[in-house]
């Protein structure tokens, strides 16, 4: 033998290769479905903004709960 191991033992390494290769692509794609996700919310924003800009309406802006809501979060980590 040359070290190239048997064919079963090829057949794990190969099929493991494989596994990992498709939960590297599911999470690649995962993330960039989130970022896309993140882009498209926040050009609606500033659409639904400009809008509110042009009418003379006060806009409400929806992620200020969530500026908000970080401090509320990071609190009780700091005190740990």
């Amino acid at each position: 033998m040359t070290g190239l191991g048997t064919p079963i033992h090829n057949l794990k390494r190969g099929l493991g290769n494989v596994i990992g290769f498709l939960i590297i692509a599911f999470e690649w794609r995962h993330t960039y479905l989130h970022t896309v996700f993140l882009r498209e919310t926040q050009v609606q924003e500033d659409q639904d903004r400009t809008k509110a800009d042009q009418q003379g309406r006060n806009y409400e802006d929806s992620t200020q709960a969530d500026a908000s809501m970080w401090r509320h979060t990071q609190r009780p980590h700091t005190t740990e």
